[in-house]
């Protein structure tokens, strides 16, 4: 897309957020771990967008995946449509976030130049990755293999991997969560970086902490019981 067609909204990043698009912007794979709420995602779709603009002859598009098992469950599963018309019903977050970053048209635009693509992960695991920023969303639902499948795809050329996640938020068994194994993996190798967003960069409403502190400490208490996936 020439640069001149995508048009921002005026967009306020915290000292943080500018941390984390540095971070993004000098490095090949970027971790970004951090409580509900703390805008891993949206800061990351910020990067990935500017990069577009800035660089569009580098980075030609922005690759969307998150866990999908759940478009074979009952929850989305037996919802009529294409994979595809699934995969944007359950994008829906990412969609939120790009009309509060680019005027509408914008988004339009580039969605239909397919400058921004939702995929299942099986797309970014079946082939080599290039000239993309790839936003790996929710990556605490992943299994160590799956992610080491998923990073070893980045490309020689421009690519940019982003892995965005809270590790109190899994939905698999916890002993298969791997997001400190996989930062451990990625620690002090070059071109590779790591940020983590604490509960003090909260973005929602201050009732949100209040909720999540209390289901902690019952939790810390024994008095909530985990789902039988995640025990």
């Amino acid at each position: 897309m020439d640069e001149s067609f995508i048009e921002f909204k005026k967009v306020t990043l915290t000292p943080k957020q500018k941390e984390v698009f540095k971070m993004i912007n000098d490095n090949k794979i970027s971790v970004i771990t951090g409580p509900a709420g703390t805008a891993k995602t949206f800061s990351a779709v910020f990067a990935a967008v500017k990069l577009m603009e800035k660089y569009p002859n580098q980075y030609e598009k922005i690759v969307i995946t998150k866990p999908t098992e759940i478009v074979g469950d009952a929850d989305l599963g037996f919802t009529p449509g294409t994979l595809e018309e699934k995969l944007a019903i359950y994008m829906e977050n990412f969609q939120d976030i790009f009309e509060d970053i680019l005027e509408d048209q914008s988004y339009k635009q580039m969605v239909n130049a397919k400058e921004i693509l939702y995929k299942s992960v099986n797309f970014v695991r079946g082939r080599t990755i290039k000239k993309s920023v790839v936003i790996i969303d929710e990556f605490q639902n992943f299994t160590i293999k799956q992610l080491m499948a998923i990073v070893t795809r980045i490309g020689k050329d421009s690519t940019k991997f982003i892995f965005c996640g809270d590790i109190k938020q899994n939905d698999i068994a916890k002993k298969y969560v791997a997001v400190n194994l996989f930062k451990a993996i990625l620690d002090g190798l070059p071109n590779t970086d790591q940020f983590e967003f604490t509960d003090e960069d909260n973005m929602r409403d201050p009732l949100v902490q209040m909720i999540v502190k209390r289901y902690d400490e019952m939790e810390a208490q024994g008095l909530i019981t985990p789902n039988k996936k995640n025990a």
